[in-house]
């Protein structure tokens, strides 16, 4: 397994944010290290239960990871991890920047006017209609 996939792995696990994400990479050393951890050494971790261990170790069960790299590609989407070199350095910097990009089309050159609306990709209808909002508002 490499960083990119780890990453991506990580993303689709629910109760994985940024904070345990980088919780994980400082006990690790990188992403793909997560994964050949064993239980003691993940609940080691500050913010790692033993559910939570348990899902990593077990993750195969819980993510797919070979149909979302599909499903990225015929939607024409661009999955770019914290792990890429093209992940945004303003995104880097963040107080709690998003593990991983799902991109349509050209990321834009970042500068100080730059605005982003970063959500779940399951939407509620609330969630639409207040992104549809700010996005006219801040146009």
């Amino acid at each position: 397994m490499n960083n990119r996939d780890a990453c991506i792995i990580l993303n689709m696990l629910s109760g994985i944010g940024f904070v345990k994400y980088k919780a994980l990479v400082n006990a690790f050393g990188e992403p793909a290290r997560i994964f050949s951890a064993t239980k003691p050494e993940l609940t080691a971790v500050k913010g790692i239960s033993d559910t939570l261990a348990d899902k990593i170790l077990s993750y195969q069960e819980h993510v797919d990871l070979d149909n979302e790299l599909l499903l990225a590609e015929r939607g024409g989407v661009q999955i770019i991890t914290l792990a890429d070199k093209e992940y945004p350095e303003v995104l880097k910097n963040i107080y709690d920047p998003p593990l991983c990009l799902y991109i349509r089309g050209k990321l834009p050159e970042f500068n100080n006017n730059s605005v982003a609306i970063v959500g779940s990709r399951k939407m509620s209808m609330y969630g639409e209609r207040m992104t549809k909002s700010f996005a006219q508002e801040a146009v």
